[in-house]
C-alpha cells in the first residue's frame, strides 16, 4: 500500500490522521448521494479540508462568517471630474 503524500505546510503542526480523514470522507460521500469511482477525490478532499481548517485561525472563521451575514456596502465612489496631471 502507498503511503499518502503530506506536503510541507508552513504553521501546519502535524497532518490529519487516517481516522480523521475517513470520518469527513465518509460525510462528504454521504453528502454527496454515495457517488462510486470517487472514492480518492472525496479522500483527497476530506484531507485538505481538515488541513485548511486546521490552519485557519478561530477569529478569521468568525470574521469570514460575520462578513457572509452582514456584508459591507463598498465605500460610494465620489462624483465629479478627476483631476489630471499634465506632466
Amino acid at each position: 500500500m502507498n503511503s499518502p503524500l503530506y506536503l510541507a505546510v508552513p504553521g501546519a503542526d502535524s497532518a490529519p490522521c487516517h481516522d480523521e480523514i475517513a470520518a469527513r470522507a465518509y460525510q462528504l460521500w454521504s453528502d454527496s448521494g454515495h457517488p462510486e469511482g470517487r472514492n480518492d477525490e472525496i479522500w483527497l478532499e476530506a484531507e485538505h479540508r481538515l488541513i485548511i481548517t486546521a490552519e485557519t485561525p478561530p477569529n478569521l472563521n468568525s470574521a469570514i462568517l460575520q462578513t457572509l451575514r452582514h456584508p459591507v456596502a463598498p465605500p460610494a465612489a465620489k462624483s465629479g471630474p478627476t483631476a489630471v496631471s499634465s506632466h
